[in-house]
């Protein structure tokens, strides 16, 4: 008897969770290169201040999450439809801040 495909998740948004869990996985590292950027980041710092670079950590994890949504965002569509299949998902949604702007994604 076949095995049951698991069932497909109607939406899934790309929060930093996501893409930190994601930059964890050979798997995603090996389709998508650019998350490689945040492998570095999974690990949580806790709180910091401006005096000893907590702050300054926690804005260069911020930039390279922004970074790797911006890449999504202007990835071809081949390739989104690649990660739509891995995440086993219909449609993805990226939210990403440029200024005082949001602007989001869906495909």
């Amino acid at each position: 008897m076949p095995k049951p495909l698991p069932a497909v998740r109607r939406a899934v948004p790309l929060e930093e969770s996501m893409l930190l869990s994601m930059a964890q996985s050979p798997q995603f590292v090996v389709e998508f290169p650019f998350l490689s950027r945040l492998a570095g980041y999974a690990v949580s710092t806790g709180p910091g201040c401006s005096t000893c670079g907590g702050n300054a950590k926690s804005v260069q994890k911020q930039s390279a999450i922004d970074a790797v949504k911006l890449t999504i965002f202007e990835m071809p569509d081949e390739k989104k439809k690649t990660l739509k299949r891995l995440l086993n998902a219909d449609r993805v949604s990226v939210i990403l801040r440029i200024g005082q702007n949001v602007v989001e994604r869906s495909f």
